[in-house]
């Protein structure tokens, strides 16, 4: 009998899921999307996260596999350890707000053996894409550094052993997000609103989204290529102060802003005191996020 691994990568406006082998590969290559729900009731919220549960673990019995558990990567914030949601006023899943996401679920899976019920962990999304790359994508199982470019700068810091690099007596993952950062924090610099923000500095002359900035820096418009130039020497920097001192044999990108990468490269890598270290952008987001949330369970059973 084949071992396999509900594997979730939770978002605001959607939920990605997929079946994942003991061996970290994603079950016929499938992710199947469902909508979040995530400003719908608590009720609604977790029925349609028993639903998704539901309807992968039928799969898995049709196949005539084994259930090992279930792997969540979750944006915080959120109790990693514990499985409390503390997302609060930020658009997306106020009505679980300090609710035990495991309680939740187990009552509604009453057709689920109760072992597997019990055997779920929790991860930042942000590690989940890293622990994915790491085992499957471009970390090549080497000390690396994953740094996500979107709504906000999403990082982890990943050792050769497979193991997270935590942030000093804190002992959690170490992320960069809420480091210092010039006048404010990191966050506040490497994200969709600090591209947004310099639209405005540079006054364009109307409201555009990233995706359209971008598409007119490619175009040639000045104005555009500049934030996107702003936005490399900031992220350069940031890799200095945050990355480097880690000595990572290669920095891998995702998320949507990587795809703007030809944009913002040469601005960064000339601010970047190692040029030496290779960057990467990843090929395979979601699947690494899927791959990286199984991988976690695997961790934690």
């Amino acid at each position: 009998m084949n071992n396999y691994i509900i594997a979730i990568d939770v978002g605001g406006s959607s939920i990605k899921a997929g079946i994942v082998t003991d061996s970290l590969y994603i079950y016929e290559d499938q992710i199947h999307e469902f909508p979040a729900r995530s400003n719908a009731s608590s009720d609604s919220i977790f029925d349609n996260f028993a639903s998704i549960i539901m309807n992968l673990y039928g799969k898995i019995i049709e196949i005539g596999g084994e259930c090992l558990g279930i792997g969540y990567g979750f944006p915080g914030p959120f109790n990693y350890q514990e499985g409390i949601s503390l997302m609060q006023g930020i658009g997306k899943y106020d009505a679980i707000f300090n609710v035990n996401f495991i309680s939740e679920i187990n009552h509604r899976m009453v057709s689920v053996p109760p072992i597997i019920r019990m055997k779920s962990a929790f991860i930042n999304d942000a590690s989940a894409f890293a622990l994915g790359e790491f085992y499957k994508g471009k970390g090549n199982h080497q000390k690396s550094a994953y740094i996500t470019l979107g709504t906000g700068c999403g990082s982890s810091l990943i050792n050769d052993d497979g193991n997270f690099i935590m942030d000093g007596d804190d002992q959690e993952v170490y992320m960069i997000f809420d480091k210092p950062f010039r006048q404010s924090i990191v966050d506040d610099y490497i994200s969709i609103r600090a591209i947004i923000s310099s639209a405005q500095v540079y006054e364009l002359e109307e409201k555009m989204s990233v995706e359209s900035i971008g598409a007119k820096a490619l175009a040639g418009d000045e104005r555009c290529k500049k934030i996107f130039e702003d936005y490399g020497t900031d992220l350069g920097e940031v890799i200095n102060q945050y990355v480097i001192p880690f000595n990572p044999k290669v920095i891998v990108f995702g998320g949507g802003i990587s795809k703007a990468y030809p944009l913002f490269k040469n601005d960064m890598l000339q601010k970047m005191e190692n040029k030496n270290i290779p960057i990467e952008i990843s090929e395979r987001l979601s699947k690494s996020s899927i791959i990286g949330a199984a991988a976690w369970l695997l961790k934690n059973i």
